[in-house]
This record gives structure tokens, C-alpha cells and sequence, in this order.
């Protein structure tokens, strides 16, 4: 007995990686480059605890840890938050960010990730208007280990002691 019409069968390479499998390989990847750039590599988890928030970052232990939500989002949307999530979690600011996010996604178009997107694509990620998403959660115990200078963009939210949250976010809460 067949279950699979003849000339029918698929090939197990043909099917599409599974999101979490994608997600674990890819912020790995990204993880061991930013150690590769000397910056500190944060824990990348899904999703958010923060409700409604598609990317957060924590950093009350050792290491920082970035969270996004992966379902209902493209690939793409999902690597500019890891890739942002790294920029944020080292307070890179100015023409240092840049030049991060650029090899940072660099290394995703190269190494990592097998996304329908052309290097014009890539490139419009490093607009740093584009990367105004994120809730950042403050701890005073890393403050020796980053830059004192808060990233462009990001405000204390009165709502969330101890959180700063950029102006998107705050209007993707309410």
C-alpha cells in the first residue's frame, strides 16, 4: 500500500525550515559575530513577555537578553530585531551603529540565513529610523560593562518603571 501517489514525492530538502529552528541557527550566528566585533552577544528568546511587544531587551543578569516575536512576521522583520536587538544591547549610537548593522546584516546576507531578500533589501535595514521597536529594561549592575548614552530614539515610559520604550512601542501598547 502507497500512501504517496507515484511521482509525487517530496523531498524532506525541499521543505521550508521550520521559524524556530531558523530562529535558533540564525541568532546564534549573529551572537558569534557580535563577539567577533568585540560586543557583548545577548541571549536571543521568543516571544516577548511584554504584551504586545514585538522586540524587548533585558539586561538584569550577566548577559543581556533580546526577545522577539516570530509569529505572523516575515524573516527579514524578525533579523533587523536580532540585528538591532545587538546594536541596542551594546548602546551603540552614531556612525558605530552603522557600521555594525551593516556587518551584521553582512553576515546574515552571507552566512546565515536563506531569506528572499536582495543585498537592496538588506541595505534599507541599516536606516536607523527603521529601528525604533523595541522596549529596553535598564539594570544598574551593567551599567560598567556599556555606554552610559541611552540609544537615539529611546524614552523612559512612566507606564513601565525601569523600562525605556520608544515612541512605536508605545503607540503598538496603547
Amino acid at each position: 500500500m502507497s500512501v504517496t501517489p507515484s511521482g509525487d514525492t517530496a523531498k524532506v530538502k525541499d521543505l521550508p525550515e521550520p521559524q524556530s529552528l531558523w530562529f535558533a541557527r540564525t541568532s546564534r550566528g549573529l551572537a558569534d559575530q557580535a563577539r567577533r566585533l568585540g560586543l557583548l552577544a545577548p541571549s536571543f528568546i521568543s516571544p516577548p513577555s511584554a504584551t504586545g511587544a514585538i522586540r524587548t531587551i533585558r539586561t538584569g543578569g550577566a548577559t543581556p537578553v533580546v526577545a522577539v516575536r516570530l509569529r505572523g512576521r516575515r524573516r527579514e522583520q524578525i533579523l533587523g530585531d536580532l540585528i538591532e536587538g545587538i546594536v541596542l544591547a551594546n548602546r551603540l549610537a552614531g556612525p558605530r551603529s552603522a557600521v555594525v548593522r551593516s556587518q551584521l546584516w553582512d553576515t546574515a546576507a552571507d552566512h546565515l540565513i536563506h531569506v528572499d531578500m536582495s543585498r537592496d533589501d538588506l541595505a534599507a535595514h541599516d536606516d536607523p529610523a527603521a529601528h525604533d521597536q523595541t522596549v529596553v529594561t535598564l539594570d544598574p549592575k551593567l551599567a560598567d560593562r556599556l555606554p552610559q548614552r541611552s540609544p537615539p530614539g529611546v524614552s523612559n515610559d512612566t507606564r513601565h518603571p525601569g523600562h525605556a520604550v520608544t515612541d512605536h512601542d508605545a503607540a503598538l501598547a496603547s
